[in-house]
């Protein structure tokens, strides 16, 4: 049985924003990332992919840092979906990620907004989305390229 790690949600989007996540290659990289993410150790508990970006909650082992797990897990799916030619162009994921710890007690509510995304952003831009998570975990925009 592994040791409890941390519960983590982490955003992060496809360059320049692109639209490019639709259809099979979401429910294709959907698969990617559930497998890519256990066999680096983490337990995937809630993904959502949209067509610029993606939403994923994991339990991060605490031996696993987030940066070498995300490096790996934007790393290995960018190759494998260009391998695939899964795009119709190169595809690149966008420097950085966002990324929260959560709470046993926020989990129930975070999947339901993963279950929930399409309906979210047909009123609410991915940009705005971060703001709201930025806002409510108290932090603000890094001016370096991230997300």
């Amino acid at each position: 049985m592994n040791a409890p790690g941390i519960w983590m949600h982490i955003i992060w989007a496809t360059k320049a924003y692109e639209p490019c996540l639709v259809g099979g290659v979401a429910d294709y990289l959907n698969d990617y990332l559930i497998g890519k993410s256990a066999d680096l150790g983490a337990r995937v508990k809630g993904l959502n992919v949209q067509p610029e970006h993606v939403h994923i909650l994991i339990d991060l082992p605490v031996a696993l840092s987030l940066s070498d797990f995300m490096h790996e897990l934007k790393g290995a799916s960018s190759y494998w979906v260009n391998k695939h030619r899964l795009c119709k162009h190169l595809f690149r994921w966008q420097k950085g990620f966002d990324a929260y710890s959560v709470g046993e007690e926020d989990l129930y509510t975070l999947l339901h907004d993963f279950e929930d995304q399409t309906v979210i952003h047909k009123s609410l831009s991915f940009q705005a989305e971060r703001k709201v998570f930025r806002e409510k975990a108290g932090t603000k925009h890094q001016k370096n390229g991230t997300i």
